[in-house]
């Protein structure tokens, strides 16, 4: 059996290592309530749904975010906290595989929301200098209330 990591995967978790976060594992098969709560009942039509022997409806990982944040709460661990993750998610596309890799930064409870805001960006330049090597990158930042003026 060949391995289905992608190869730059040991660099990504090192540049998490440098960037201060706590790597965590995420179960594949996640309670399906969460995502469909955020995300709306079109999002039903595009994960992978199955029921477990209770009559829960589970579904298999289509992102990290949501099942990081929860874990971070039933763990109790104060904040300010920072939370990396590599791996796959599952979600019905109109065009690719309906597997892929989803690798990312939670950062958790900074009260500095502008430093928290810097670092994020930073996080993703770093991310992305890592995976696209030679590539001009440009960053573009607007503030989300001019639309809600």
């Amino acid at each position: 059996m060949t391995s289905r990591t992608p190869a730059i995967s040991t660099d990504i978790t090192n540049l998490f290592a440098t960037r201060n976060t706590h790597a965590v594992e995420v179960a594949i098969l996640q309670p399906a309530d969460p995502f469909l709560d955020m995300a709306g009942e079109d999002l039903r039509r595009r994960i992978f749904l199955t029921e477990s022997e209770t009559g829960q409806t589970l579904c298999l990982r289509p992102e990290f975010t949501i099942p990081v944040c929860l874990d971070h709460i039933s763990s109790q661990a104060g904040t300010p906290r920072r939370y990396s993750y590599l791996g796959e998610v599952f979600r019905q596309r109109r065009e690719g595989g309906n597997e892929f890799f989803q690798a990312g930064i939670e950062d958790l409870g900074d009260r500095d929301t502008a430093g928290a805001d810097a670092r994020s960006v930073a996080d993703a330049h770093a991310l992305l200098s890592l995976v696209l090597p030679g590539q001009a990158l440009a960053i573009t930042l607007c503030d989300q209330t001019i639309f809600e003026a």
